[in-house]
Order: structure tokens, then C-alpha cells, then sequence
């Protein structure tokens, strides 16, 4: 009876101990890099070499934080942010997939896709072993031709998961926003209709 006392009591201190050594980070603000990849096996499009696209990207949100860590116990504490500018990472990886496709992204633009950011954040989910960082990206994209005329408008919703994580870290949060980004640039460029609507150059 006494050694199982002495046991409960032991993982009881262990783990009040453990809990501030895991959450002195949190208290400091981080900043992550973002990584994207391209999507695997992507064709060249034949008449998208005679297309030249327009990209602009707006960073829509109020508050800039990409999320924000959290203590032993589930608090929020420091915030943390994203190392580049969030509308030029979002730019950089549509044109990217759109330059794999054949598509040339230049000043003389005959159509341009225009983008809104309204969400990015992460936000961890922390469970009593371990816990989860979820990413979401929300965006609006809208493409239209030289004379203005809309082609194309889609609300994109996208998720990013990190589960059986530890630490409510910002490295742990930013692989849930690298598959948040992913996700919704995947979505985009996985609709026929934005593909087709970049193809409509008269």
C-alpha cells in the first residue's frame, strides 16, 4: 500500500515537473519558415505556353499571428508568426504550379488570378498523452481577363494536420501550416474550372 502511494506520488511530481520545462518556450514568440512542394507527375499544358498570367495575392486577415503556442495545461501563450510574408508565399506557390503547367507569369499578363487570404492560423488540440497542431487556410480565388470580366470564383477551405505531437511548438505548428497550404493550393489547381478558366485568353 505504501509503495503504491510512493509510486502515484513520484508520477504526480514527475509530471508537475516536466509540465514547466515543456512550456518554457511558450513563452517566447517564435517565427517559422513555410515550405511548399510542387504536386507530383504535373503535365505541361499545350496552349498554356501562349498565356501569361497575372498573380496577386492579399493578405485579408486582421491579425497577422499564424497561431499561437500553449503551455503544459493547455493556455495560450506567445504567438507565433510566419517568417516570410504570408500573400508572397501564397504567390510564390501558385506560380509555381502554374509554370509547371506551361503557363509564363510576366507584366504583359492577358489574365490574372487574384487571391484573398482570410485565415491562416494553427491551432493545437492538446490531449493528456499528446496532442495535435491543426492548420486551416481559408482563401477566395477570383480570375478574370484583361478586360476585367470574371472566369472564374471559388471560396477555398484547406486543413493541416500534425498529430502526436508533444510540445505546443511553433516547428510543431508550422508542418500543420506547410499541410494546410498544400491542401488548399492542391484544391485549386485539382478544379478543372480554374485550369480552364486561364485557358479563356479572347
Amino acid at each position: 500500500m505504501i509503495n503504491k502511494i510512493n509510486k502515484t506520488f513520484i508520477v504526480v511530481i514527475s509530471t508537475l515537473l516536466v509540465i514547466p520545462i515543456l512550456s518554457g518556450c511558450a513563452l517566447t514568440t517564435s517565427s517559422v519558415p513555410l515550405h511548399y512542394g510542387l504536386q507530383n507527375n504535373v503535365r505541361k499544358i499545350k496552349a498554356a505556353r501562349n498565356v501569361i498570367v497575372g498573380v496577386h495575392v492579399q493578405d485579408l486577415r486582421k491579425n497577422k499571428r499564424v497561431g499561437n503556442k500553449k503551455n503544459g495545461f493547455g493556455m495560450v501563450m506567445a504567438p507565433i508568426y510566419a517568417k516570410k510574408n504570408v500573400a508572397d508565399t501564397v504567390r510564390n506557390a501558385i506560380e509555381k504550379e502554374l509554370q509547371a503547367r506551361g503557363f509564363r507569369i510576366g507584366k504583359k499578363a492577358i489574365v490574372f488570378v487574384n487571391v484573398g487570404i482570410t485565415k491562416f492560423y494553427n491551432n493545437f488540440n492538446m490531449g493528456f498523452i499528446s496532442g495535435s497542431a491543426v492548420a486551416k487556410l481559408n482563401m477566395t480565388v477570383i480570375v478574370k481577363n484583361k478586360h476585367g470580366e470574371q472566369l472564374f470564383h471559388r471560396k477555398i477551405f484547406a486543413t493541416g494536420e500534425n498529430g502526436g505531437i508533444m510540445i505546443a511548438s511553433g516547428s510543431n505548428a508550422g508542418v500543420a501550416l506547410d499541410r494546410a497550404l498544400q491542401n488548399g493550393v492542391n484544391i485549386l489547381f485539382n478544379d478543372p474550372k480554374f485550369t480552364a478558366a486561364l485557358l479563356q485568353t479572347k
